[in-house]
């Protein structure tokens, strides 16, 4: 366990609230709303950083969008002729995966998730605006490299092996970006958007910014498959508006970072993807996506992939502090062609031991549904998965690499503790069951079950 992290914790917390302290000396304008703990929700105070006659709340993370009526739930202000914001998430939990032993891959730690973002927009012209935005974390200090453990999770590598049932820590600096928006007229418009790191034209927002999500610390076990580009060394999006729907085209670097989170990764530059969103205001947003990702994976140059996502996302403001938020995505991704795999870089792998290559599998789906019901101080959440993943991304080497299906569901409830006018502390708890294929019981066990138990501070 890694207790000495509550020092880097308390630092996070520490910056955000003088930062959010000093905002209160300007002038709040527009209309903020406070729910019943007293913690500001900022509905319409600020437009979206890209298109002045859009609310923030459509704003997602990227270019990527939210339903109209979604909640902005932070700090804004304004100095110098800037609107700014300030908010973010920072867990103190303990969890204990597979803690029924049903297998051997369960393990019990204190971890710290945690993000803070800040976003500036000025208006240049009635016809022009201007943003830079950037997201970072401490997570590569509180969590160290090798993150923290989560059944069945995979993605990314560490000292030249996989990652297997644990998250990655996220890298020091998730985003720093700028954006350029030109409205033709009232209806219509081109946004150009480019970060260092930031998110290219793919999935929905990602997961810690998804009002149906925001009170589980979990990204989802299809993360690789959905909306892990969401850290991405080197992107430029272009987006053309008209009305409620948006075309998106990205360049942006296809590798995943590597494990060096505290120093920005090389600028590739080497893949591609398009985007449709279509919103229905205020409560509904619809994407597609499609997207070429040039060598994602370290360990294993030269296998290219396709990735392909929609989604559907919905939120319901029931009363001033209480709402209803859900989201159903889809994502796939196939081998463009198919490689050999060296078994020998797996770090958990079991299985026949005289087996040194397996072909690469064929395509792995995914699906999600999500729910956050809340209701004044309360909160009710869930998330239910099923996807597809290889006997290689798991580490269980069979005679043929083959599609393993995993199928979640958490149960999580959540209910603020106190609020300032800096910020609110919640405490919550949640649990997950896990049904397996077969081929995987003889390392995770029949129906392994894992609980956490956590604070949740958002600034």
């Amino acid at each position: 366990m890694k207790i000495n992290t509550c020092l880097f914790l308390y630092v996070l917390l520490f910056a955000s609230a003088v930062v959010a302290q000093h905002s209160e000396d300007h002038a709040h304008h527009g209309m903020e709303m406070a729910d019943s703990s007293g913690q500001h929700v900022d509905h319409h105070s600020m437009s979206s950083v890209f298109f002045v006659d859009h609310p923030m709340g459509r704003d997602g993370s990227g270019t990527s969008w939210h339903p109209d009526a979604s909640p902005v739930i932070g700090h804004h202000f304004r100095r110098n002729g800037w609107d700014m914001m300030l908010h973010g998430s920072i867990f103190a939990r303990v969890t204990a995966q597979d803690v029924n032993d049903a297998g051997d891959r369960g393990e019990t730690e204190i971890s710290f998730p945690n993000w803070i973002m800040a976003a500036a927009q000025r208006k240049l012209s009635p016809r022009q605006q201007f943003m830079v935005r950037t997201m970072f974390t401490l997570e590569p200090i509180t969590e160290g490299k090798s993150g923290y453990p989560m059944l069945f999770q995979t993605g990314e590598a560490l000292d030249g092996e996989l990652l297997i049932d644990r998250q990655h820590p996220h890298d020091l600096l998730a985003e720093v970006g700028v954006g350029y928006t030109f409205n033709f007229n009232d209806s219509a418009g081109m946004q150009l958007y480019a970060a260092y790191p930031g998110e290219p034209a793919i999935g929905p927002p990602a997961f810690m910014h998804r009002p149906s999500a925001r009170h589980n610390p979990n990204p989802p076990l299809a993360h690789h498959w959905q909306d892990a580009t969401h850290i991405t060394y080197g992107v430029v999006t272009l987006g053309l508006r008209h009305q409620n729907l948006k075309f998106d085209a990205s360049l942006f670097t296809g590798r995943e970072p590597n494990d060096e989170r505290l120093i920005p990764d090389k600028p590739r530059m080497d893949s591609w993807s398009i985007r449709l969103i279509a919103n229905v205001p205020d409560k509904l947003s619809f994407q597609i996506s499609r997207a070429f990702l040039n060598d994602p994976e370290e360990l294993f140059p030269g296998s290219d992939i396709w990735r392909t996502t929609a989604s559907i996302l919905y939120h319901h403001p029931l009363s001033q502090s209480s709402s209803l938020s859900a989201a159903f995505i889809w994502g796939l991704n196939e081998p463009v062609e198919e490689e050999v795999i060296d078994t020998g870089r797996l770090g958990k792998a079991s299985g026949p031991l005289d087996i040194d290559h397996v072909p690469a599998g064929a395509n792995l789906h995914s699906i999600l549904l999500e729910a956050d019901l809340e209701f004044g101080k309360q909160s009710i959440y869930s998330r239910a998965e099923w996807v597809e993943k290889s006997s290689v991304d798991l580490g269980v080497i069979l005679l043929e690499d083959e599609e393993l299906s995993i199928g979640s569901w958490t149960l999580g409830v959540s209910r603020k503790l106190f609020s300032t006018k800096n910020g609110s502390v919640a405490l919550g708890g949640q649990g997950t069951i896990y049904r397996t294929s077969d081929e995987l019981e003889a390392v995770y066990g029949s129906g392994p079950f894992s609980v956490e138990a956590f604070l949740h501070f958002t600034p």
